[in-house]
């Protein structure tokens, strides 16, 4: 989050756009700094926070730590230390978590997923046992989190392809969360998709999630964004590159009030995060923008209220 005055600056802007929440990565167990300096800020005091694990990262830098530590530690830290935020977000009591990306854990695609894959086969022999042993940790004094969990393009594979290992093993995951959301949508394969391309593939996806949450019982909460590139990101980058304009991110947020099916969308991102897609005022390849795409959140939060 960096400095008091930056902290300061965020949180004016999102008390005057309409944000209400405010997310936290965490992927390293006590990683609780950046959180807890929110609290010395005076305008973040009141604004819900929300720990967000990021597994993929989380399991890849675990130090010494076997998966089981790793992954029981950084439980955990949500549960012992972020919970006890007065602040702490909640939907009905229940504190809110988000895992990003959860279906990385499911994918088996390289050495790390595939590791993380068979840990859980073993440890639990389904991932809706492991969705279920999440749940369980981040349980204090018989009330249960309410867990969303990030699944990446699934709803537009749920909508074309009903079986096969990948869909299945995520639905069977899908079933222990509360809710589950999206990321950017855009096909990896395809470095380049344009801005209508992205609003076609995330109507497919966001109306796949629609039904598969239907199917479940649980929620879809969608991701918005108004671009994407990774084309600088030297550590996962994929050269991946969606025009960004505040017209986009408005087509959707658009999308996204027409499949979701709670009051909260989620915005990636505010914070200043280098793939394109953030919204506080500042510059994007040495275009120079003001309150462009904040004014599109207002917009749509007093619209939709």
């Amino acid at each position: 989050m960096g400095t008091e005055a930056a902290l300061h600056r965020h949180g004016d802007l999102m008390q005057g756009f309409g944000i209400s929440r405010l997310q936290f990565d965490i992927y390293e167990p006590e990683q609780t700094s950046p959180f807890l300096e929110t609290r010395s800020n005076t305008l973040l005091e009141e604004t819900p926070l929300e720990a967000m694990y990021v597994i993929s990262n989380s399991m890849q830098q675990r130090g010494s730590n076997t998966l089981r530590e790793q992954l029981d530690a950084c439980l955990g830290t949500i549960r012992d230390d972020f919970f006890e935020q007065e602040n702490y977000a909640e939907r009905d009591d229940r504190p809110t978590v988000k895992f990003w990306n959860i279906s990385w854990a499911a994918w088996g695609g390289n050495d790390a997923s595939a590791a993380v894959k068979e840990f859980i086969e073993r440890e639990w022999d389904d991932f809706e046992a492991f969705g279920g042993y999440l749940r369980q940790e981040l349980t204090v004094d018989g009330t249960e989190p309410f867990l969303i969990g990030g699944f990446g393009g699934l709803g537009r594979t749920y909508s074309n392809v009903k079986e096969g290992e990948w869909v299945e093993t995520n639905v069977s995951l899908a079933r222990a969360f509360d809710a589950v959301s999206n990321w950017t949508g855009d096909n990896p394969a395809n470095e380049t998709v344009s801005q209508g391309a992205h609003i076609a593939f995330q109507e497919e996806n966001f109306a796949g999630y629609e039904a598969l949450a239907d199917d479940l019982d649980i929620e879809f909460i969608p991701v918005v964004q108004p671009g994407f590139d990774d084309r600088q990101n030297k550590c996962w980058g994929s050269n991946r590159y969606i025009p960004r304009s505040p017209g986009h991110l408005e087509a959707m947020f658009d999308v996204a009030d027409n499949y979701g099916t709670t009051d909260r969308v989620d915005v990636a991102s505010f914070n200043d995060w280098g793939e394109g897609h953030q919204i506080e005022p500042g510059s994007y390849r040495n275009e120079d923008y003001e309150t462009e795409y904040l004014e599109v959140v207002k917009s749509f939060v007093t619209e939709d209220s």
